[in-house]
């Protein structure tokens, strides 16, 4: 359940043409975390293979909190401006922002989102 806030993040940070690959990476970093532990209850004992996984999943919890907020949240939540800033701070200081805000304004006027 903690792999969930940083998949969401990840994919709305990042530019639009790498969305998808974004996007499809976490579903393969599960399918190898299994066979990873599948691999390593050949050689620990199930008890302290499932605290070693509590503790991965209780850090990654723990630092889920310490991420800033997106840009379309910002957008969802307070003014275009701020979400303005707040791309800002993801992209390269020479990239063009205009047409990104302008799709997550059509985005979010498309599809009725309300504070």
């Amino acid at each position: 359940m903690a792999m969930g806030p940083p998949r969401i993040f990840s994919t709305e940070i990042s530019l639009p043409n790498m969305r998808g690959v974004i996007g499809a990476f976490p579903t393969l970093g599960v399918s190898i975390g299994i066979s990873i532990q599948a691999f390593l209850g050949q050689y620990f004992k199930w008890k302290t293979l499932c605290y070693c996984c509590c503790a991965f999943t209780l850090i990654n919890f723990l630092l889920n909190n310490f991420l800033p907020e997106t840009p379309y949240y910002v957008l969802k939540t307070k003014t275009p401006e701020e979400a303005r800033k707040c791309l800002q701070k993801y992209r390269a200081k020479d990239y063009d922002i205009d047409k990104e805000m302008a799709q997550l304004i059509d985005f979010k006027e498309d599809n009725d989102i309300r504070k």
